[in-house]
């Protein structure tokens, strides 16, 4: 489903090596970026885990509904789908499972899942595969 592929340069991965991923990855129609160092959550994740969990702090406080959310995101940044959208998409338990293993790594606060999320999570309301998250399917 994503055309992108994360090429992530471990510790000891080689010049040649990378090569050959890339090669592979763009030979299966891939778009290739590297990632130089090997952080949790490498680029895409980090990008889409902070995201998600400030759309989801700013509809838990009330400031914006997670439709309008979701629209200014759509309409001001030209995104696909709205953050809100995306964790139903991916799975509200995986996006907190993903923000959690960021933030044990950076201690970074802007990756500390809200309490909405985490009660979501229990209640088994985890997105699309569950029939209700941010919205009902």
């Amino acid at each position: 489903m994503m055309r992108l592929c994360e090429l992530v340069r471990g510790y000891k991965t080689g010049d040649a090596t990378l090569a050959a991923a890339r090669e592979f990855a763009e030979s299966v129609g891939k778009t290739c970026i590297v990632v130089n160092r090997d952080v949790a959550g490498f680029v895409t994740t980090r990008l889409i885990a902070a995201l998600v969990v400030e759309a989801a702090k700013l509809q838990e406080s009330g400031v914006a509904t997670a439709e309008d959310i979701d629209t200014a995101c759509k309409l001001g940044f030209g995104h696909a789908m709205g953050p809100l959208a995306t964790a139903d998409l991916t799975g509200i338990d995986i996006l907190v499972n993903a923000a959690n293993n960021i933030y044990t790594e950076s201690q970074d606060e802007k990756f500390a899942p809200p309490e909405l999320m985490r009660r979501m999570v229990d209640a088994g309301d985890i997105g699309r595969k569950s029939g209700q998250g941010y919205y009902t399917y």
